[in-house]
This record gives C-alpha cells, structure tokens and sequence, in this order.
C-alpha cells in the first residue's frame, strides 16, 4: 500500500486552467480589436503556459508511483481524490503489458495498493 496522504493534500490545490483560457480568449479579442502583435504574443504565452500545466490526477499518480505507462481510460478513478471502493481496472505496465489489476483502498482512506489477478502486491517505483 502507497500512502497518497500528502498527494491528496496538494490534489486540492488550485486549478490554473480557466483563467489561463481566459486569458487567451480575452488577449484575443484585444490583440482583434486594437490589431496589436502584442496582444496575439500575449494570447501565445497564455497557451503555452497551460500545455506546460503538470496533471495531477489520481490516474497521472499511480502511473508515476507504480512506473505505468497507462491506467486505462475505462478506469472510473475521482481526479482529486482517492476511491472508495475497491476496484478493477486495465493499466499497461513498463514493458507495454496490458494487464488487469484491483485497485484496493485502505480503511483510512489514505493509501492505495495495486494487486494482480493472483492478489500479489504490484512493487512501487520509489518515485514519487
């Protein structure tokens, strides 16, 4: 088991990406209105600051926590916080096996375990 207490804290953190389309949108309208060269360079930064926003989902965590390259997209997981329930779900390991495993919660709802088919324990990464 995988202690997400501290990942659960800063997952509340805010989200960056409505005032930067925002910003887009509005530099946009100026950069139209005044024909400024500015403004459309504004309007470009804003864009290139949210494509270089890190993801902090739970399924962008437990891919880096436990070296996935994918926990499949069928997989109900919450964005900011962990399940609450135990479940099922298809990830594609290092290698590029796609394979299935459950994803077991603890009962203080802080920490995750990934599991196979046989109910052995998948080895964490160290990253963090």
């Amino acid at each position: 088991m995988h202690d997400f207490s501290q990942w659960l804290q800063s997952a509340g953190g805010m989200d960056w990406t409505p005032i930067l389309i925002t910003g887009i949108l509005l530099t946009l309208a100026i950069a139209v209105t005044c024909e400024s060269v500015t403004a459309i360079f504004a309007a470009l930064a804003c864009a290139c600051s949210l494509a270089g926003l890190p993801s902090h989902t739970l399924k962008s965590e437990i891919e880096q926590v436990w070296g996935l390259q994918e926990v499949s997209s069928e997989c109900d997981l919450p964005d900011h916080d962990l399940p609450t329930k135990n479940m099922k779900c298809y990830v594609t390991n290092g290698k590029g096996h796609k394979e299935l495993v459950e994803i077991r919660v603890a009962k203080d709802g802080t920490k995750l375990g990934l599991y196979d088919t046989d109910g052995k324990a998948l080895k964490t990464t160290g990253k963090e």
